[in-house]
């Protein structure tokens, strides 16, 4: 079934406010079997939302809005499905007596435009929002499924775990779809396509799909129908792990920081960090991921030379020889967090962020250590400096990975 999503609000098509909500519901769409094929962005105007329905009711058997469902003027939603639909609005006494109780509830005064808040669309069946005061609506009619739900983002994502979810899984039991996720670093999604166009060929029934983020690649395989046969499937997903191997460190939808935690808390594992030019960034990706207290030990912020000497401990004629931003201090520092946090792995960064006139390269001098054995990677940066750590990050935290891999479970030498 295909679905499109409507967000609703100026806020989003003038571009003050991202919206995340189209992302959050997309993703659950997916994972629910949907096939999403239209976004739409749109203003606050009755007019805009109403022809914006009916040309995706036109592609789509589901739609999502939100947005607009609040008792202020510009909030015209309801009158926009009401003119969709041709019904009236009509009050809800029952919803009325809910939303006195709430403000007595609350300590607040009962608004005095009470009945805004109170009116839908004769057809719509309410939608429970603990949340908040404007519930969210379901209307099914002529082969369609319209859900609208509130712009306040928690609000939403409550709304649809609680009820959206196990709504749509009643109107669509056999919706599901085959999927498979893979997360894929160092290569990029002209090399994977490479590597898979025999599979494609193959099997035409099957989706693949590209989502490139700074030196990772979020890649994903669906059956384009249900009923797809389950055995074939999960051979493709063999044979992808197979020719993809070296480059995959995750099989679901996870970072690549999130995917070192858990292998380090798997094998009881712990890391430090040193870090000059990336400057804590690398320290702030592990301490995204829950549970990162319990085998990151903290990273030293060395940015400066006299604070990889005095701080760090990195030798002042090292520095002399092969200036600070060299291979060989990278593994001085890999080593010296390593022995200062009394990690089980040490890992570094120095070099170049960005590109300047003095310097016309961006790269960067990593390196990772586990006291016995000891790697350097030289990772050359494509983008401005924002991306750039970003991507640095992604790239060290693979090497990182993929190190863990080869001495803690491998067999290798070390730990």
């Amino acid at each position: 079934m295909n679905a499109a999503i409507i967000a609703i609000g100026g806020e989003l098509v003038n571009g003050h406010t991202l919206d995340t909500n189209s992302q959050w519901i997309a993703t659950h769409l997916e994972n629910l079997g949907f096939n999403v094929q239209l976004h739409i962005n749109i203003a606050d105007r009755e007019e805009d939302i109403v022809n914006a329905v009916r040309y995706a009711m036109r592609h789509c058997g589901v739609l999502v809005l939100s947005g607009g469902l609040g008792p202020t003027q510009d909030d015209v939603t309801k009158l926009a499905l009401c003119r969709v639909w041709g019904c009236a609005m009509e009050p809800r006494e029952a919803y009325r007596l809910h939303l006195e109780q709430l403000y007595i509830k609350r300590n607040k005064p009962v608004p005095e435009n009470l009945g805004i808040q109170y009116t839908f669309p004769a057809i719509a069946r309410l939608i429970s929002n603990e949340l908040g005061t404007a519930p969210g609506l379901y209307i099914g009619q002529d082969d369609h499924h319209l859900i609208a739900l509130p712009g306040v983002p928690f609000e939403m994502k409550h709304i649809w775990v609680r009820e959206v979810e196990p709504l749509l899984q009643e109107h669509f039991p056999a919706q599901k779809l085959l999927r498979h996720h893979f997360e894929v670093a160092l290569v990029g999604e002209v090399y994977i396509e490479e590597r898979l166009t025999a599979l494609r060929m193959q099997y035409p029934d099957l989706y693949f799909s590209y989502l490139p983020f700074y030196g990772s690649v979020d890649f994903s395989i669906t059956a384009t129908r249900p009923g797809f046969d389950a055995a074939v499937f999960n051979g493709v997903v063999r044979d992808i792990r197979r020719l993809l191997e070296p480059y995959i460190y995750s099989e679901s939808s996870e970072s690549i920081a999130a995917a070192v935690i858990r292998l380090l808390q798997k094998h009881t594992l712990s890391i430090g960090c040193a870090e000059s030019c990336s400057g804590g960034f690398i320290g702030h990706q592990l301490t995204n991921v829950p549970g990162a207290s319990e085998v990151y030990l903290g990273s030293l912020n060395t940015y400066s030379i006299s604070a990889k000497i005095n701080i760090l401990g990195v030798p002042a004629d090292l520095i002399s020889v092969h200036t600070a931003t060299s291979r060989e201090v990278a593994e001085v520092m890999a080593q010296r967090a390593h022995t200062v946090f009394g990690s089980d792995i040490g890992i570094s960064t120095t070099g170049y962020i960005e590109t300047s006139e003095e310097q016309p390269v961006a790269f960067v001098h990593t390196a990772i250590t586990n006291g016995r054995e000891l790697e350097h990677h030289l990772i050359t940066l494509p983008y401005d400096r924002d991306a750039n750590k970003q991507y640095l990050a992604n790239r060290l935290l693979f090497h990182t990975y993929a190190f863990i891999r080869k001495y803690a479970i491998a067999g290798g030498a070390g730990f």
